[in-house]
C-alpha cells in the first residue's frame, strides 16, 4: 500500500531538519571567519593609514580574503616607497632652504608664515620658531614688506621692490610672487636678497673712479698750465722759466708717485707676495723708521718720542715694506697734529705678536669716518685739500695683512689717534733657537 505524504515527511524530516542543522552551523562558521578576516582587514587598513605596516602572515586561507590581504600590503608598500621619496624630497627641500644665503619665506592667503628659513629669519630679526604660524607683520614689522605682500594678493602679479630691514639697517631686494594653485586659496613667495655688501661695493667703485680721476686730473692740468704757460714766452724768461721747470717736476714726481702706489695697492689686493719674507728685527726696524721723520716733525714743532724695547723676538716680514708702513703712519700722525704736540711711537712684546703703535695727539678721527679710514682714497678732508691720494693707509693694512698681521685704529675726535700693528713673532725653541710663527 502506497506511503501517504505525511508518512513520507516522518520518513525524510529528520534528514532535512540535520541538513538545515548542518548548513546553519557551516553558514555560522564561515561568517564568523570571515568577520574575522575582515576585523584583521579593517585593522590593518588602520595601521596602515597611521604610518604602521599590516601584518605580513594571517591563518586567512580564502582566496578572496588572500588576494585583499595582498593587495592591501602591496598598497602598504607602495605607499612606503612613496613616504620614503617625500621624506628624502622634503629633507633634500629643508636642507637647501637652511643653506641659502637669500631669505625664503612662504605665507598663506591670510599673510601667516607658512614656511621661513634661517635666512630670511636673519633679516627680519625674528627666531624661527616664534614666525611660523604668526601673522607677516608680527614677525618683520615692516610696512613696506606687508605692503608689498597685500598687492601680490590682490593683483596676483610679481612685485618687486628695494627696501630696508632689520637691526642695523639692511638693504634687500625684495621679489614677491603668487604662488600658482587655488583662487580661493593663494599663497605669496617672498624671496629677500641682501644687497647691502653690493650696494656698498658699487659705491666703493664709484668713489674710485671719481677719486682716482681728481687726483690725476690735478697733477695733469698742474703741467699743462705750466707747459702752456712756457710756451707763450715764458721761456724767453730763464728765471721765469726755470721756477715752471721746477715746478712741473714737482707735479711730474707726484703724478709719478701717484701711479707707483696705484701699481702697489694693485698688486696687494690682487694677491701678489711681497718681497722675500726674513727674520726681521722688529725694534730696529721701528726705531730706523721714526728717526727718518724727525726732521719733519722738528719743521712741524711736534715732538717725537720713539720707544722700542731691545731683544724682542723678531719677525718674518719684508722688511723695506714694512719700514714703509711705519714710516706712513708716523708720516700721517705727524702732519695731522698741530704744533706743540707729541707723537710717540712704540714697539713691545704682547703674547704671541709683537705690537708696533704710533699715538699722536692730534685731531682725531670722527666716529663716521674711522671704519673707511683704511679704504683707497678716503680722506677724512671732506675738502681733499691735504696732500696725498688717500692710498697710504690702504697700502699699509694689506702690507701687514699680507705678513700675516692685524692693523687697527682707536681715537677720540678731537683727543688724537692710536694707529696699532700686531705681528706674529718668531718664537724661540731651545733647539734651533727660533721657530716659525704659530
Amino acid at each position: 500500500m502506497p506511503e501517504t505524504s505525511s508518512d513520507l515527511f516522518m520518513t525524510i524530516g529528520p534528514f532535512l531538519l540535520m541538513a538545515l542543522a548542518a548548513a546553519l552551523v557551516l553558514s555560522a562558521t564561515v561568517l564568523m571567519r570571515l568577520r574575522r578576516s575582515v576585523t584583521r582587514l579593517a585593522a590593518d587598513a588602520r595601521d596602515l593609514a597611521q604610518g604602521k605596516p599590516p601584518a605580513t602572515s594571517s591563518r586567512d586561507n580564502t582566496a578572496e580574503i588572500v588576494d585583499l590581504r595582498s593587495a592591501i600590503n602591496e598598497m602598504a608598500q607602495a605607499l612606503g616607497r612613496q613616504v620614503t621619496a617625500a621624506e628624502a624630497e622634503h629633507a633634500q627641500l629643508a636642507a637647501i632652504l637652511e643653506t641659502m644665503a637669500d631669505g625664503v619665506i612662504v605665507l598663506d592667503a591670510d599673510s601667516r608664515v607658512v614656511l621661513i628659513n634661517r635666512a630670511a629669519v636673519q633679516l627680519v630679526g625674528a627666531r624661527i620658531e616664534d614666525a611660523r604660524g604668526r601673522s607677516l607683520v608680527d614677525v618683520a614689522r615692516d610696512y613696506e614688506l606687508a605692503a608689498t605682500v597685500r598687492a601680490t594678493l590682490r593683483d596676483r602679479t610679481v612685485q618687486q621692490r628695494l627696501i630696508e630691514l632689520g637691526h642695523p639697517s639692511r638693504q634687500v631686494q625684495l621679489v614677491s610672487t603668487p604662488v600658482v594653485g587655488s583662487r580661493s586659496d593663494p599663497h605669496v613667495l617672498l624671496v629677500l636678497q641682501d644687497i647691502t655688501e653690493l650696494q656698498r661695493a658699487d659705491t666703493i667703485r664709484r668713489d674710485f673712479v671719481a677719486n682716482v680721476s681728481h687726483e690725476l686730473r690735478t697733477p695733469v692740468a698742474g703741467l699743462k698750465a705750466l707747459a702752456e704757460t712756457l710756451a707763450n714766452g715764458a721761456l724767453d724768461d730763464p728765471p721765469a722759466a726755470r721756477s715752471f721747470v721746477d715746478r712741473m717736476i714737482v707735479e711730474a714726481d707726484r703724478l709719478a708717485q701717484l701711479v707707483e702706489e696705484l701699481l702697489e695697492i694693485a698688486r696687494l689686493e690682487g694677491g701678489r707676495t711681497l718681497g722675500q719674507f726674513e727674520r726681521t728685527d722688529l725694534s730696529s726696524l721701528v726705531a730706523r723708521g721714526s728717526e727718518r721723520l724727525r726732521p719733519l716733525a722738528e719743521r712741524h714743532g711736534v715732538r717725537l718720542t720713539v720707544d722700542a724695547v731691545a731683544q724682542l723676538p723678531e719677525v718674518l716680514a719684508d722688511a723695506a715694506r714694512l719700514e714703509r708702513a711705519v714710516v706712513n703712519l708716523v708720516d700721517n700722525a705727524v702732519k695731522f697734529t698741530d704744533p706743540g704736540g707729541t707723537v710717540q711711537v712704540r714697539c713691545w712684546e704682547q703674547g704671541s705678536e709683537l705690537l708696533v703703535s704710533v699715538s699722536d695727539t692730534g685731531m682725531g678721527i670722527a666716529p663716521e669716518d674711522q671704519a673707511r679710514i683704511f679704504e683707497r682714497f678716503y680722506k677724512t678732508d671732506r675738502a681733499r685739500a691735504s696732500d696725498g691720494a688717500g692710498l697710504g693707509l690702504a697700502i699699509v693694512k694689506h702690507t701687514v695683512q699680507a705678513m700675516g698681521g692685524r692693523i687697527w685704529a682707536e681715537s677720540a675726535e678731537g683727543k688724537g689717534s692710536t694707529f696699532c700693528i700686531a705681528l706674529p713673532a718668531v718664537q724661540r725653541d731651545a733647539a734651533s733657537g727660533v721657530s716659525e710663527p704659530d
